[in-house]
């Protein structure tokens, strides 16, 4: 199979904030160093929580859910176009994809507490705060003519705005797509929420080495906030002075639906061996062409077991390393996806594999090569990124070097 699938859309700008800071240069020389955004929340009293911690956005104080993941999603759109060279006329036609929380938790609490309220004069200003003006505010920065498309399939919403971009842009739909992913949603009823299906960690005592994907005593996800942007473009139709800048290209892309709990993969794994190998089919390649899996790598016992079994029948006795950023920023939720992305580029773009924190415990059973400091990867070519959402919702991404 060729290596550069004819079919690919290029990358051509890229935005980031998480827990460990704005800028995608930033969050990735923190990234190689092995830093860990994940810390004791102050912004709320946690007392009374199972859960006190994660990795969270500071940025904004005082904003609600929804504010904040409008304003870091701001944020790394204006990143992700400032070395931008399109036109107006380009920026009119470019397509908006949005992978974002379908509600906002804090409308849902308010109005929770109006029902519940005995008081007639309660004041509720919830009906200002909805996720989907997210998409407006996102239009107006990007100067599109088109709507945005807001897509969530849970934990798999950014990857599933990538692919959704990818296959309109190769159907000439688009020429430039902006897709954002977005969430800051890390707030009491939400730790609540997960806490409650047994989900997330509770290693309060040491928050640092709460989140341990694919390690034999890992006990559950630690929530994160973060917002990526990338900027695709057509490799074949832009300016040759934009190609000159052109990244990475997200090379193929592959999804799954898996009906058989709405926490849990089914035992063979067979949706999510099939989201990889879809994804691959798509870039034209063989298994043995990728350099790096970028894992979905929870920290829960199902989902790496799970994860892994599927990496295995999918790689045979190839099995390339593999690392876990939510070791270092968190789980994101929707808009993991897409930060994952962000930094499998980047690993693309230094040839470097990122460490997985906190894998001092091993899961021998799981038979990965988990990469534990920033590694050298001569040569990096192919990366595969998993998002798996609850409810089964799988999404595979393929990034691949520019040739």
């Amino acid at each position: 199979m060729h290596p550069m699938n004819s079919r690919s859309v290029s990358v051509a700008g890229l935005g980031l904030v998480s827990g460990l800071g704005s800028g995608v240069r930033h969050n990735w020389e923190r990234a190689l160093g092995g830093a860990n955004g994940i810390a004791e929340i102050k912004r709320f009293e946690t007392s009374n929580l199972l859960a006190r911690f994660g990795s969270v956005v500071d940025r904004y104080p005082g904003l609600s859910c929804a504010e904040r993941t409008r304003k870091v999603a701001v944020d790394v759109v204006e990143e992700a176009l400032s070395g931008s060279c399109m036109s107006r006329s380009e920026r009119a036609n470019t397509g908006i994809f949005i992978g974002a929380p379908v509600f906002d938790i804090d409308w849902l609490v308010l109005a929770d507490r109006r029902r519940r309220s005995t008081e007639d004069a309660l004041d509720l200003m919830a009906c200002e705060e909805w996720v989907s003006e997210l998409g407006t505010e996102i239009g107006s920065v990007v100067e599109s003519s088109y709507p945005a498309v807001m897509v969530n399939t849970a934990c798999a919403s950014g990857a599933s705005a990538l692919q959704l971009a990818l296959r309109c842009m190769r159907r000439g739909r688009f020429d430039n797509a902006v897709v954002v992913a977005s969430d800051a949603t890390v707030c009491p009823e939400t730790l609540t929420r997960f806490a409650l299906i047994s989900a997330l960690s509770t290693r309060n005592d040491e928050p640092h080495r709460a989140s341990r994907p694919f390690c034999e005593d890992r006990d559950g996800f630690v929530m994160g906030e973060g917002a990526a942007a990338l900027l695709l473009q057509n490799p074949r139709r832009c300016r040759p002075i934009a190609r000159r800048h052109h990244l990475a290209q997200l090379s193929g892309a592959g999804d799954s639906t898996d009906p058989f709990h709405r926490t849990r993969s089914s035992p063979d794994g067979r949706a999510i061996i099939r989201s990889m190998q879809k994804a691959l089919q798509d870039a034209g390649l063989y298994p043995a062409a990728v350099g790096y899996v970028n894992a979905h790598g929870t920290s829960t016992p199902e989902n790496d077991r799970m994860e892994s079994l599927g990496i295995r029948k999918v790689f045979g006795d190839q099995v390339p390393p593999i690392t876990s950023n939510k070791s270092q920023i968190g789980h994101c939720l929707t808009a993991a996806g897409g930060l994952e992305a962000v930094l499998s580029i980047m690993s693309l773009l230094d040839e470097t594999i990122p460490p997985t924190l906190n894998y001092d415990a091993p899961d021998r059973e799981l038979g990965m090569r988990v990469v534990t400091e920033a590694e050298h990867c001569s040569g990096l070519s192919h990366v595969l990124s998993n998002s798996f959402g609850f409810g089964g919702q799988n999404v595979s991404l393929v990034f691949s070097r520019c040739p």
